[in-house]
């Protein structure tokens, strides 16, 4: 496909990549796993004890999506809001790398 300009480029990758992660965000629930927030807005990837096998770094966005899928079905990832998801990522900080659960038990 051939663009005008860069921004037109850039526009359609846009698009494009939240047409995908809305997609994946309806697969995998659709809502945060802990108080069940609906605004896609707010939502995340949250890998469970950061268990990845990848870098984010090394892939673009569209690759990125479909890595998290494959974890997704592995058990490895879920959605969380991002008030759950800096919530639990400062408590699993704190833990010295214990996920919230392990702790309360």
């Amino acid at each position: 496909m051939s663009y005008k300009t860069r921004e037109a480029r850039n526009a359609y990758n846009k698009k494009l990549y939240e047409e995908r992660r809305n997609k994946l965000l309806i697969l995998m629930g659709g809502e945060c796993h802990e108080c069940k927030c609906k605004d896609f807005d707010l939502l995340e990837f949250d890998h469970i004890n950061g268990d990845r096998e990848w870098s984010t770094r090394k892939h673009g966005q569209i690759t990125r999506l479909r890595l998290h899928k494959q974890d997704y079905f592995k058990g490895k990832v879920r959605i969380l809001c991002r008030s759950c998801n800096a919530s639990r990522n400062q408590h699993y900080h704190k833990n010295g790398g214990k996920e919230y659960m392990e702790v309360i038990k």
